[in-house]
C-alpha cells in the first residue's frame, strides 16, 4: 500500500485574453512556488514512512518550483464544445488525458517526491493553456484543487501585472520568499484530530470506538457485491499482500462537459420543488444502474399484479452509493478549528454510505421530486451520526497504516460500494482574473476579479470578461482521482462552472464504464426537465431514449 497511487488531479481550460502564451509560462514556476509556500502540506515528504510522519519542506523560490512543472506545447488541443454531449472517453481523447490516467497509476515514493506537481498543455495559437495540477491524496482532496488553482491564477496575475514587465532572467531569479504575491497559511491540523470533540481526545477513546465498530467496518467491506463487473486487472485486497501482487488496482478516467442551458433549467427546477441539484442526481445515479442492470424492460410499465385486488409491491431498485462530504463546514467546534480561517489544503473530506438507497431501493414508479427531497435530507443527516461517520476514518488510521503487516479485511476486487458520488458543487472562485486590476494587488491581497463571488451567476462560475482587462478564463475544469485499493467501482464527479464538468473514476469492465457514464451524464442533463408528478421511470424512459446500451457493451 506504501507504493500504491492515490493521485488527485484537477485538469483546468484556461483562455488567456491579452497575454501570450509564452509570457504567462514564464511567470508560472514563480506562481507556482507562491502557492506551494503558502500551504505548507504541498511541501511534505515522508522520509520514513513506517513512522507515520511527514516533513514540511522550507520555502521555494521559482528555481525550486521549476522542476515539479512540464510543459508540452500542442498544435491541437481537443476542445470539447460546450454543452456537447455527443463525445465520451473518445472525443477527449488527447495527450493531457494520457497524462491524467498514466500519472494517477504511477506507483509514488513519498520519501523523494513533492505531493504537488503540473502538468501543462499550451496552445499558443489558441491561447488556451491547460494546467493539470496533480496532488497525492494523502494530502489533498477535491476543494484543495480549488483553491490551489485559484491561488495559481492570483498569484499569475500579480506577477503579470509588474510594471515594467520583468524579463525572463529576472523572473527566474524572482524570489516569491521575499515578496509573496500571495498570503502563507500556517500547517492546520489533520481531519481526524479536528473531527473528534475534545472530550473525546483521552488514550483510549480510538480504542474503544475500534473495538465497538471496527468489525462492523470490516464487516461492509467484505459482504460488498458489486452489481457491474469489476474489470480483470482488478485483485482483491487483502493484508499481506500475495506474493508478487502489484501495489495498487489500476483505474481509468472518463470526461464530458454539460450545457450551460441545462444547468440552469436543472437549478431552476429543483429550486421550484423544494430540493437541490445533489438530491435529483442521487436518483439519476439509481436509474443509470437501474437501466444498466436490468436492460431496457426496466423502462416499461411494472407488471400488474397477478391476482384482482392483490396489493402489488412496489418496484425498488437497490444500488450501494457513498457520499462524500467536505468536512470543512462541517468540523465540530473547538479551539483548533476557530483559528481556521482560511479554505485549508490538505484531506479534509469524508464519506459516507447511503443505506436507504442500499437497503430500501428508491420505488421506480413513486415520483422523482419527493424521493429526491428524501435522499437529500438522508444525504444532510449522515454527518450527525458522529460515531459511524468517524469510524471509517479512525478504522484506516489506525488498522490500515503504513505500519500495518497483516488485517483480518478481505474485499474482493477491493471494491466497497458500487459509485461513490463526489459532487463538488460550484467552483467557489472567480472564472475571470483580470490582470489589469491586479497590478495594485500583491501580498495576498484580493483584486476586484476576485473579491469573494459578487459575480456569480446562479448556475454557477464567476463573472464574465473579454479584452485586455479579462486576463486569464477558466473555460472548464474537471476533477479525477485514483483508489488503488478499498474503492468504489465507480467515482462519478461533478464539478459547476457555467455548465457541469463531469468525469468518472472506474474499476470496472470498460464497456460497461462507457454505458453508465453515459447514463449518468444523460439524466443530470434531463433533471430540469422532469414535470410534477412524474415517476423515476418515466423519467429514465425519456432520459434514456434512443439510447442503445446493449450496443455499447458489446464493444471492446
Amino acid at each position: 500500500m506504501d507504493a500504491g497511487c492515490h493521485r488527485i488531479a484537477h485538469t483546468l481550460l484556461l483562455r488567456l485574453h491579452a497575454v501570450p502564451v509564452d509570457r504567462f509560462l514564464t511567470v508560472l514556476p514563480a506562481a507556482f512556488a507562491a502557492v506551494v509556500n503558502a500551504h505548507p502540506r504541498m511541501r511534505a515528504r515522508v522520509p520514513d514512512p513506517s513512522s507515520l510522519s511527514a516533513e514540511i519542506a522550507p520555502l521555494f523560490s521559482a528555481a525550486d518550483a521549476a522542476p515539479l512543472i512540464t510543459v508540452t506545447l500542442v498544435g491541437e488541443d481537443a476542445v470539447q464544445p460546450a454543452g456537447s454531449l455527443a463525445g465520451s472517453h473518445a472525443n477527449l481523447e488527447g495527450a493531457w488525458i494520457a497524462a491524467v490516467e498514466a500519472s494517477c497509476n504511477a506507483t509514488v515514493d513519498r520519501a523523494t517526491q513533492f505531493p504537488n506537481f503540473l502538468r501543462v498543455f499550451a496552445h499558443p495559437a489558441e491561447r488556451r493553456v491547460r494546467i493539470v495540477a496533480f496532488a497525492d491524496h494523502f494530502m489533498a482532496d477535491g476543494i484543495s484543487g480549488f483553491v490551489v488553482l485559484n491561488d495559481l491564477l492570483r498569484a499569475a496575475t500579480v506577477l503579470l501585472a509588474t510594471n515594467p514587465p520583468p524579463t525572463s532572467t529576472q523572473e527566474k531569479d524572482y524570489d516569491v520568499r521575499a515578496t509573496p504575491p500571495i498570503d502563507l497559511h500556517p500547517l492546520r491540523p489533520p481531519l481526524m484530530e479536528l473531527l473528534r470533540p475534545p472530550r473525546w481526545h483521552h488514550p483510549y477513546t480510538d480504542r474503544v470506538l475500534l473495538a465497538a465498530l471496527g468489525p462492523l467496518v470490516e464487516s461492509a467491506f467484505s459482504s460488498f457485491k458489486g452489481l457491474l463487473p469489476a474489470g480483470p486487472a482488478q485483485r482483491d485486497f487483502a493484508l499481506p499482500a500475495p506474493p508478487g501482487a502489484h501495489p495498487q488496482n489500476p483505474s481509468a478516467p472518463i470526461f464530458r462537459n454539460g450545457d450551460p442551458a441545462n444547468l440552469a433549467k436543472a437549478l431552476a427546477k429543483c429550486k421550484s420543488n423544494n430540493t437541490t441539484l445533489h438530491g435529483a442526481v442521487l436518483l439519476c445515479v439509481a436509474a443509470a444502474f437501474a437501466r444498466l442492470v436490468r436492460g431496457p424492460e426496466v423502462l416499461q410499465p411494472y407488471p400488474a399484479a397477478a391476482a384482482a385486488g392483490a396489493q402489488q409491491k412496489p418496484d425498488r431498485f437497490k444500488v450501494h452509493i457513498d457520499n462524500d462530504y467536505n468536512m470543512r463546514p462541517r468540523l465540530p467546534a473547538s479551539a483548533a478549528t476557530a483559528k481556521i480561517t482560511e479554505r485549508p489544503v490538505g484531506l479534509y473530506m469524508n464519506f459516507a454510505t447511503l443505506d436507504w438507497f442500499k437497503d430500501t431501493g428508491v420505488d421506480l414508479d413513486a415520483q422523482f421530486w419527493p424521493q429526491a427531497r428524501h435522499a437529500k435530507k438522508l444525504t444532510d443527516a449522515a454527518p450527525a451520526n458522529r460515531f459511524v461517520f468517524t469510524a471509517p476514518v479512525l478504522y484506516v488510521h489506525h488498522r490500515l497504516n503504513a505500519a500495518t503487516k497483516a488485517s483480518p479485511l478481505k474485499a474482493p476486487h477491493a471494491a466497497v460500494a458500487d459509485l461513490n458520488l463526489s459532487n463538488l458543487g460550484r467552483y467557489p472562485f472567480p472564472l475571470v482574473h483580470a490582470v489589469a486590476a491586479a497590478k495594485s494587488a500583491g501580498g495576498g491581497q484580493e483584486t476586484t476579479a476576485e473579491r469573494g463571488n459578487e459575480n456569480v451567476k446562479e448556475e454557477g462560475g464567476g463573472g464574465e470578461g473579454d479584452g485586455e482587462d479579462a486576463g486569464l478564463e477558466i473555460e472548464s475544469l474537471h476533477t479525477y482521482n485514483s483508489l488503488p485499493n478499498l474503492a468504489p467501482a465507480a467515482v462519478f464527479y461533478l464539478t459547476t462552472l457555467r455548465q457541469v464538468h463531469y468525469s468518472m473514476m472506474y474499476k470496472i469492465e470498460a464497456p460497461h464504464a462507457r454505458a453508465l457514464f453515459d447514463l449518468l451524464c444523460r439524466a443530470v442533463e434531463a433533471v430540469g426537465d422532469v414535470e410534477d408528478g412524474e415517476t423515476v421511470r418515466q423519467f429514465a424512459k425519456r432520459a434514456f431514449a434512443g439510447v442503445d446500451v446493449e450496443a455499447v457493451l458489446k464493444e471492446v
